[in-house]
């Protein structure tokens, strides 16, 4: 008989009750992480910062092997003197506006997408930098 339930059903079966692995994760199968965001994951400004985690349940304790500590906005540039590409990948609430920059000639032109993939905005600039806007949850793509 087939199994129906999905990956991540079956996956979570397989791990729990959480053990302790060999090489100090709290979960029972090596190499994997089950990776959860916070519903209202909290912001901070740049430089030191603190963060307390508590567990607020009935259930068996929760263990927390790693926090992940993610920019609200990313990017990638690549490119080179005859011109360029850069990618930026949104994880912020709302709509936000970043500078960037690609070598060569020519226009710059930002591409942003919503998180579904959704054309939103385009901007160019006559100029190596460009204002590119990101959507929040979205992504844009700059060319050159």
């Amino acid at each position: 008989m087939r199994d129906r339930r999905s990956c991540r059903q079956r996956l979570h079966a397989e791990l729990h009750p959480p053990q302790r692995c060999a090489w100090g994760g709290s979960w029972g199968s090596p190499g994997y992480l089950t990776v959860g965001t916070a519903p209202r994951a909290p912001t901070a400004e740049a430089g030191p910062a603190t963060l307390l985690s508590t567990y607020i349940g009935d259930g068996p304790p929760a263990r927390l092997d790693a926090v992940l500590v993610q920019p609200e906005v990313e990017w990638l540039v690549l490119g080179g003197s005859d011109g360029g590409q850069a990618l930026l990948r949104s994880f912020a609430r709302s709509p936000r506006t970043q500078a960037v920059t690609l070598e060569g000639t020519g226009p710059t032109t930002a591409r942003s997408y919503d998180q579904l993939g959704v054309l939103v905005a385009v901007v160019t600039s006559r100029s190596g930098t460009v204002a590119a806007p990101v959507a929040a949850d979205g992504f844009t793509l700059v060319t050159r």
